[in-house]
């Protein structure tokens, strides 16, 4: 749960800084701004399709493996006598490991997949920038030094804004991964409690064994 708010907050932080940005880069040129934008949504769409995806799925995994892990520990360390005694004891760690293995495997999905999008902006960014040089530079092929200045501000705002944009990835992928957590929480805040009544009951008789 406390991944789930800290993913919540570090995008919350980044939008404002990526909302800046993007407006001092409509004040400049909207129009490549804007192609930027859709070219931008693009990406953010297929990471969210495919790699977001993969994420929750292992996110919903690792809650329920989690909740097994806890159980059969729980389980084995109260009946560790009767377990002893029934010679369970081989059932027991077999049980223990596959457990572990299993929420492992989950967790380092989790941590491979959120390095895809970095990995993958970095690439995109760069790539990015090269169009827009090659764009500017058509456009104003009489004079390039009249457009250096308009390039500066373009590679210096991608290069401020492609970190935020990663994070807010990943703080949105946390998210994901962790939101069963939340329903967790949600579902024990919400149960139905046994409402036992509150009358005093006198006792004047006798308990006989």
């Amino acid at each position: 749960f406390t991944s789930l708010i800290s993913g919540f907050l570090m995008m919350f932080s980044e939008f404002f800084i990526v909302v800046f940005i993007y407006s001092l880069l409509l004040y400049f040129d909207y129009k490549i701004t804007l192609s930027l934008t859709l070219i931008l949504m693009f990406y953010s769409v297929f990471m969210i399709k495919t790699i977001s995806k993969k994420i929750k799925e292992a996110g919903v995994n690792r809650e329920r493996l989690l909740k097994k892990f806890y159980e059969n520990i729980n389980r084995s360390l109260n009946n560790f006598k009767l377990i002893k005694l029934s010679l369970k004891v081989d059932e027991v760690f077999k049980n223990f490991s596959d457990d572990g293995k299993s929420l492992a495997k989950a967790n380092t999905m989790n941590a491979r997949l959120s390095n895809y999008p970095r990995l993958f902006l970095e690439t995109f960014s760069f790539s990015i920038i090269i169009v827009i040089t090659m764009i500017l530079v058509y456009r104003f092929n009489d004079d390039i030094s009249e457009i250096m200045s308009l390039i500066s501000i373009f590679i210096l705002a991608f290069y401020r804004i492609m970190p935020s944009f990663n994070r807010i990835m990943n703080g949105y992928n946390q998210i994901l991964f962790a939101h069963k957590s939340l329903d967790v929480i949600y579902e024990e805040l919400n149960s139905n409690f046994e409402e036992n009544g509150s009358d005093f009951i006198e006792f004047n008789q006798n308990i006989n064994l």
